[in-house]
């Protein structure tokens, strides 16, 4: 059985190659967004399915997959490699005291950010200097 670093040496180097075989990911989605100085401003980013859509096969190709469970009120996202090797992050989901659709977008928004940030991708535009 190889050891964790072998594990994990396999896995990075297999995301490596993914990465460099994601297409460009569309952003064709737009948002407008109020400021709270009473200005607006819009910007476009790529959807979740959108992203799934470019990764999933280079990921394949690769030996990896991508998995996002919800664990004790955490969204983890788990990078896994045919050899064994993982990665995983968690981000608390936050309180919501609306309704169980409000939750569902919260949920869809923390998977996308969070699998940007696995995958090491960008599929928005940069909107700080607007915030």
């Amino acid at each position: 059985m190889p050891e964790q670093d072998e594990m994990f040496g396999a896995l990075a180097a297999a995301l490596a190659k993914a990465q460099s075989s994601f297409p460009p990911i569309p952003r064709d989605k737009e948002v407008r967004v109020q400021t709270k100085t009473g200005g607006s401003y819009t910007f476009k980013y790529a959807p979740l399915d959108s992203i799934l859509n470019a990764v999933r096969a280079p990921l394949a190709d690769n030996g990896l997959a991508i998995t996002q469970l919800l664990d004790d009120g955490e969204l983890v996202t788990m990078l896994l490699h045919a050899e064994g090797g993982r990665l995983s992050g968690r981000v608390a989901l936050p309180p919501t005291t609306e309704n169980v659709q409000s939750l569902g977008s919260a949920i869809t928004y923390l998977r996308r950010y969070s699998l940007q940030a696995m995958l090491g991708i960008a599929a928005e535009e940069d909107a700080d200097g607007n915030a």
